[in-house]
């Protein structure tokens, strides 16, 4: 009997033993399968969460290094109070807006070249800042540039200036696909370079700069300054039909400008550059231009 017992003890024992070794088994087994889902992991949802550009819907606000984008036409209406430097303003190398071919505009009088309205630029564009797809009119800048940036596919008319760009620190402006046409009292470009500043300008796709009420394109230089304007591969850049000067400005005396490429488009005798206060004009290397299309 004791030993029926013992052999039932140790069966027992056994039995046991082989059930707790079939379950750690089947317990590490189980981890084993799991080990895949640490996988997944997904790391595609880090680009989910990518920030979505953020849509303007009212006039006067700031943006460093954000992408904004308009859905709609943005009117800023008209001027209540003191005039406010700028509707939009991107800063940085990151800041982007796409208007989306829509139009920003406020209420302002073409007899006094838009200047009565409650902002005097449209864009500005600061340290590097893009525009892209944007109708910016009844402004006095249509897009002020400050010490570079980009304006690509655009259209700046009407305006008194369809691009003002200051450069107070070495760097480029590219204007890419943009028309600043027609713009009633001053300029379609004007390019203002603060003293012993190296500033470029380079030109990409078709750009015209036609039949504004003075100048398509203004040069103002400083003393020591230096300006080189490109026509880069296939891209034209056309002013022609304005009403004083097609390229102009002051160069002087130690201050360098020049254009290089072949796509320029205007009135070689509309070519005109002066010195500072009448004074010796500096080193210019002007545009070789084709004659304007005949209206």
């Amino acid at each position: 009997m004791a030993m029926l017992c013992l052999f039932i003890l140790l069966g027992f024992t056994t039995n046991s033993l082989s059930a707790t070794a079939v379950k750690n088994n089947m317990s590490s087994t189980s981890k084993a399968t799991k080990a895949p889902s640490a996988k997944a992991t997904k790391a595609p949802t880090a680009k989910s969460t990518k920030t979505k550009p953020i849509t303007v819907t009212e006039c006067g606000l700031s943006f460093t290094d954000q992408k904004v984008v308009l859905t709609d036409n943005l009117d800023c209406g008209s001027r209540i109070g003191d005039q406010q430097d700028c509707a939009v303003t991107l800063d940085g190398p990151e800041a982007e807006i796409d208007c989306n071919d829509f139009t920003l505009s406020q209420v302002a009088s073409v007899a006094v070249f838009y200047a009565d309205g409650p902002f005097f630029s449209g864009i500005c564009l600061n340290n590097g800042a893009t525009a892209i797809n944007c109708n910016v009119k009844k402004f006095v800048d249509g897009i002020y540039v400050i010490n570079g940036g980009e304006v690509v596919n655009s259209n700046l008319s009407p305006n008194q200036f369809g691009i003002y760009a200051k450069f107070r620190r070495d760097s480029t402006l590219t204007i890419e696909d943009t028309d600043a046409n027609s713009n009633s009292y001053y300029y379609g470009l004007y390019i203002d370079i603060d003293s012993g500043v190296e500033a470029k300008l380079d030109v990409k796709g078709e750009v015209t700069l036609n039949s504004n009420g003075l100048v398509g394109m203004y040069l103002f230089l400083e003393a020591n300054t230096k300006l080189d304007i490109a026509v880069l591969n296939d891209a034209t850049l056309e002013s022609c039909g304005n009403i004083v000067y097609d390229i102009s400005g002051v160069v002087p005396a130690s201050a360098t400008a020049t254009f290089s490429g072949t796509g320029y488009t205007c009135d070689q005798a509309k070519v005109v550059f002066n010195g500072d206060g009448g004074g010796t004009v500096g080193t210019v290397v002007p545009p070789n231009c084709q004659a304007c299309p005949v209206p």
